[in-house]
Formats: structure tokens, sequence, C-alpha cells
């Protein structure tokens, strides 16, 4: 017999074949029939269901109960922090929470749910812990939630910046971040993030995770969930730690161009691109916007829409690589609008597009980059836009006239490979791989590609190996 577990509504459902029956928490006895359409009313508004697979219905009681007490020891964890509620309430919760916290399942569970999301900016946790004097495990849970608040924000934060598109359907976001809850991935990256510590150990456990693997699309979520986080941890430099309350890098007056040089104009402009993206890092977008129209409206006057196109450009790629894609793309169409005829303007504009799921119009923007040059990377663009479009057979075109004209990319090389491997093509996707790893034996694309196919020849010790080969020597690749 199977089970459907909610600790939030206090039932358990028993399937056995096709006959359902239910446990309550609140009433000890027997379990009860029960139709399909009577499931909703048993579970309310609750969403935390947990199935289990052969059970009797001794262990789904057992099972129940814990998932309820669990539910108790959040919700005494919210009392006490909700300073709406009496004294007396606040101080019965801390004392009824210290002796569920002893339970290390519970402490768990707690941590997994209130670390998943920062406090209401109303919320007073020094208050909170007031109550809890006598109490060491809800003082010390209180005091760490408090603690963690800036790397619970990051990782919060970072989420809700995983676009839609990643996730394939609206309703897949609310699922995954339901199951990241439950699993704990919030609590790990926050403790991660709250230690300065790389977070790529939390992305190899993460993508064996057999219960998010349920999710679609499942490893390009983590990627764009952990990609901010990880360059923000890349980015422990002076251009990371700019202080946006530290005086601003002004932007030297004309005459003061001229008598101190272009390379103090250029370090000046750096320095104020660095603070743009420390902005953009800090989420401080108010900010960025200010720093933006002054270094835009600088080089408008001061060299032209070319110089101003550039910056546009490296700001985006920096937005791109701390996962804020839309903000890649309002950069690009500014950068375009600008100068309608610079190919590489029009090459970033293509790729935001693509990072954003609007690929009609990124295979527009690439036709047009191509008609004010020959870069490889916005033909290296076209090809991936027409690979996710599955229009394969003209990918293929794509990266092999690119291979034609730049033998030694190895981007346009491994793309080819990969729409192979689509066309099941699989032995010359293999020897494509072989090819590239032959040439570029620290390429990671192309070895975990490799690894790709074997597993789809089914010759799976040979990819086993080939996997445990590529995570011995790149320990943070996610592929």
């Amino acid at each position: 017999m199977n089970a459907a577990i909610s600790g939030q509504a206090g039932v358990a459902f028993l399937l056995d074949g096709k006959d359902i029956s239910v446990l309550r928490v609140d009433r000890p006895g027997g379990v009860v029939r029960c139709q399909p359409n009577e499931i909703p009313f048993y579970l309310g508004d609750a969403k935390d269901l947990q199935f289990l697979e052969r059970v009797d219905e001794a262990e789904a009681r057992r099972q129940l109960e814990l998932a309820n007490d669990q539910i108790d020891a959040l919700h005494l964890a919210l009392i006490l922090l909700d300073s709406s509620l009496s004294e007396d309430t606040r101080a019965t919760a801390a004392e009824e929470l210290e002796e569920l916290l002893g339970i290390d399942k519970f402490q768990v569970f707690v941590e997994k749910v209130l670390l998943a999301r920062p406090l209401p900016s109303g919320v007073n946790v020094s208050e909170s812990v007031a109550y809890c004097r006598e109490y060491p495990l809800a003082r010390a849970l209180l005091e760490r939630i408090d603690y963690l608040q800036e790397a619970i924000t990051e990782v919060y934060l970072a989420w809700e910046g995983v676009p839609e598109s990643v996730f394939l359907e609206n309703e897949n976001r609310e699922y995954a971040q339901t199951i990241a809850v439950r699993e704990g991935f919030f609590r790990d990256l926050t403790n991660l993030c709250a230690a300065a510590t790389s977070v790529d150990n939390f992305l190899i456990s993460a993508l064996l995770n057999v219960r998010f693997r349920t999710i679609r699309n499942h490893r390009e979520v983590l990627q764009a969930w952990v990609a901010p986080l990880r360059l923000n941890r890349q980015l422990a430099s002076p251009r990371a730690d700019v202080d946006l309350n530290d005086e601003y890098p002004e932007l030297s007056s004309e005459d003061d161009q001229k008598s101190r040089g272009g390379a103090y104009l250029l370090e000046k402009i750096n320095r104020q691109k660095d603070s743009i993206v420390s902005a953009m890092i800090q989420r401080r977008f108010d900010k960025m916007d200010e720093y933006l129209e002054d270094l835009i409206d600088f080089q408008l006057k001061s060299g032209g829409p070319i110089y101003a196109c550039k910056s546009l450009c490296d700001l985006a790629m920096n937005a791109k690589r701390l996962g804020h894609y839309k903000l890649q793309l309002d950069l690009t169409v500014r950068a375009v609008k600008l100068k309608d005829d610079d190919g590489w303007s029009w090459s970033q504009y293509a790729d935001a597009l693509l990072q954003n799921g609007q690929l009609i119009k990124a295979l527009e923007a690439y036709n047009t980059a191509l008609l004010y040059c020959n870069y490889v990377e916005a033909r290296n663009g076209r090809a991936d836009v027409l690979k996710s479009q599955n229009r394969l057979d003209e990918a293929l075109s794509a990266y092999e006239s690119v291979i034609a004209e730049f033998p030694g990319d190895v981007v346009a090389r491994n793309g080819r490979a990969d729409v192979l491997k689509s066309q099941n093509r699989l032995d010359e996707a293999l020897s494509a791989y072989k090819s590239v790893i032959a040439e570029f034996p620290g390429n990671v694309v192309a070895r975990s590609g490799r690894a790709e196919v074997l597993k789809s020849q089914n010759r799976l010790d040979e990819a086993l190996s080939a996997y445990e080969s590529v995570i011995a020597e790149f320990p943070g690749d996610v592929v």
C-alpha cells in the first residue's frame, strides 16, 4: 500500500489499488473510506504532500504524526516571532517550542522553512529572543535566523531572479520551490553563502536529488539559481566590495581629460563600471540606474555612441553572468538603439533575446548582426538559436559553416557534436566529441558531452567512468 501525507492538513491518504482511505491525526481511531473527489476538501490549502511507497497503516500514521508535529514546531516559531500576539501566548510558544526542538528532525524542519525566505521588515527578533531566556534551543534558533538574514535574502533573491522561461510553466516554479524548501536546498545554500564558501558541492548533490529531478528542466533551474551566488563568490574582490555609500567616482570634465590623459580617463570609466556591477550584485538597481545614466551621458559627449555601446554590452555580459537576464536584455536594447549599425551590439542583443526565450526575435537579431560583422560569436549564436528551435539540419549546417572558416573554434565544434547527438547520430557525435577532446583535453563541455553520448548508447559503465573522470578534474561542473 502507498500513502500521501500532509502534516499541514493533518491527514494521510492510504492508496490500495483503486481503494482510498484516510487517516486523521486528530482522530486516533481507524481509517475512513474516501472518494477521489473528497480529497481536496481534506487538504484545503495544504501544499506539503509527501508520498510514501509500500507502507502499512501503522507506518503511515507514524509518519503523519511526525509531519504534523513538525508543522506544530514551525507554527510555534512563527507565533514567537509575531509581535501582534499577547506576551502570554508568545511565552507559552517559547516553552513548547523548546521541547520540540530537542528532537533533531523538528529543528531541521523549522530551519528549512524559516531559512527559505527573509523575515518581514517589521519582525523584531531581539524582542522575540527575550521570551527565550530560559530556553537555549529556541533562543539559538532565533539568533541564528537573525544572523543569517543577509544570506537568506541573497539566496531568496537569486531564486526569484530565475526567469519564468526556465521553469517552462508558471506552476512549475511553485512546485519546484516547495521541493527545494522540503529538501533543504535553501537552508544549505544559505549556510554556504554565510560562510563565503563555494556552492559547487551543493550543485553536485542537488543534481542527484531524486525528488528535485522530478522538476521539468531541473538542471537549468539549478544552474540559473546558483549562477549569481557563484559569481558573487568569484567576485569577492575589489569590484565586488565596492561600497555604494562611498563617494561615487565622478567622471572628469573635458579640460581635466585633456590635462590628465586617456589612461586616467579609462581608469575612471572602469571604476564607474565596477560600481555599476557592484550595484547589480547587491540588487541596488536604483543606484545602478543612476550610475549608468552618468556613464552613458559622459561617453556620448566625449566619444560618441560606439563607446557607450561597448560599455552597455560589457555591462550586459555581467548581468548575464549574474543571472539578471531581463536586465541583460534592457541594456542591449539600449545599445542597438544608440547605434543601429553596430554588429557587436546586435550580437549581444540577440544573445539576450535567446536567454529570455525569445527565439524568433533572437534569430532575426543575429541575422541583423551578421549584416554588419562576421563575428564568430554571432554565427555560433545563430546556430544555437536554430538548435533551440529544433531546426537541427539548419543548425548543423550553420555550425559546420563556422568550423570551415574557423576550424579551431571549440564552441562550434561542441555545438555540432550536440546536434549530431540530438539527431541520434550517436557514433558521429561520439567521434566529434573525441576530436574536440584530442585537441582540447581540458574542455569540460566536450568531456561531459562524450559521457552523455555513452549513456545514450547504453554503455553505462563507460559513461559512469567518463562522468567520474570529469568530476574528479572539475568538481564544480554541473553538467
